[in-house]
């Protein structure tokens, strides 16, 4: 099931990844089939001013109030309120993945509202250490599927894949720059395919001209 067809999503993941512009561009294909009427943005970045600027930013490009929740009762309460919409996307602290906070967050949105699925932003640019070990903390089995962000900045996108599909997680979406909504695909196996192969060329064709250089 694809996030722009509706539901409750939270975006959760470590800090820098690009979550609130992930969110956007999903946000905005949603928009032009649907309608903007029908989709309803939350923040639960209390934590960081500019983040949350962002998404009300975002929000009015789309022409719609962005609602803040700060902990499980206005959370509750803004879904409540939010109960018509077709489409509902949450938008969550960016954390270093060893923070304590990022166990109360997970708990926030796991607990009392089953009806929240979870989406796992990465980088494409991590190492698979770090993304297992993000893939960990976030509590893999409570996690619904992943999007995988930056993949135009990486060289080598096999890490991230690896973590991945070791914690047999979905990969729903491909980012791959800051245009909104254009930077973003769906992640068939045939993108994902794609994507790893050009890098292979690409790596190949590196390694060839430093070769020829010496």
């Amino acid at each position: 099931h694809r996030i722009e067809e509706g539901g409750v999503y939270a975006f959760v993941g470590p800090t820098g990844v690009g979550k609130t512009t992930t969110l956007a561009k999903i946000a905005a294909r949603f928009c032009l089939r649907f309608g903007a009427d029908k989709l309803g943005l939350v923040t639960m970045d209390t934590y960081r001013i500019a983040a949350q600027e962002q998404l009300i930013l975002y929000g009015k490009i789309f022409g719609i109030n962005v609602c803040v929740a700060d902990d499980e009762v206005s959370l509750a309460r803004v879904l409540r309120q939010l109960s018509d919409k077709k489409l509902i996307l949450i938008d969550t602290a960016g954390m270093n993945p060893k923070d304590d906070r990022v166990k109360a967050q997970m708990d926030v949105l796991g607990e009392h509202l089953q009806s929240i699925s979870k989406v796992l932003v990465l980088s494409a640019t991590s190492h698979y250490q770090v993304v297992h070990e993000a893939i960990e903390r976030y509590r893999a089995n409570q996690i619904n599927q992943a999007i995988i962000t930056k993949v135009d900045e990486s060289m080598a996108i096999g890490g991230v894949l690896s973590a991945i599909i070791e914690h047999r997680l979905p990969i729903s979406y491909l980012t791959h720059g800051q245009r909104v909504p254009e930077d973003i695909k769906m992640a068939t196996r045939h993108q994902l395919i794609e994507v790893f192969s050009e890098q292979e060329r690409n790596m190949f064709k590196d390694s060839q001209e430093s070769a020829s250089g010496l």
